[in-house]
């Protein structure tokens, strides 16, 4: 069974992407980072209408040398979609993970294009994509439909 959703578009509510100088390293010399996500993902949906859906993501990527903080992006915003009929409620459960996953990707994009900006490797949000993409199941096919704007 192929099954729809209606992407309704996203709203960012904070975006802070922040570098910072360190007065022991040259200006466009190349330090060693590693980088820490954290996520804070909830899904929500309407009392009146259970197939409308809300997903809040909360992002926090911290690019570290040591203990020694580089940069940092605080990305929050939220994902309006909705499935376009009713569905099984075990099927429901699978089709949020999908949703969750097709989500982050959009969110990978824009981390990604920001912390490019001067910065040999961006923020990547990947890990956590494979993470989600292993609770989905292999033969769940779905179509999502972008009807929706982002703001």
């Amino acid at each position: 069974m192929k099954y729809i959703v209606i992407d309704n578009g996203c709203k960012i509510n904070t975006l802070e992407y922040n570098t910072f100088e360190l007065d022991e390293y040259k200006s466009g010399e190349t330090i060693s980072e590693s980088q820490e996500v954290n996520l804070s993902i909830k899904i929500g949906f309407s009392k009146e209408n259970i197939l409308k859906r809300v997903l809040l993501l909360d992002v926090l990527v911290e690019g570290k040398h040591e203990a020694i903080l580089l940069r940092n992006l605080h990305l929050d915003l939220f994902y309006e979609f909705e499935y376009k009929e009713g569905y099984n409620e075990s099927v429901l459960d699978s089709l949020d993970m999908y949703m969750i996953k097709h989500f982050l990707v959009e969110t990978d994009k824009i981390v990604e294009n920001i912390t490019s900006l001067d910065q040999l490797t961006p923020f990547s949000l990947k890990g956590a994509i494979k993470d989600v993409t292993e609770k989905v199941p292999v033969n769940l096919s779905v179509t999502v439909e972008q009807v929706g704007h982002y703001k």
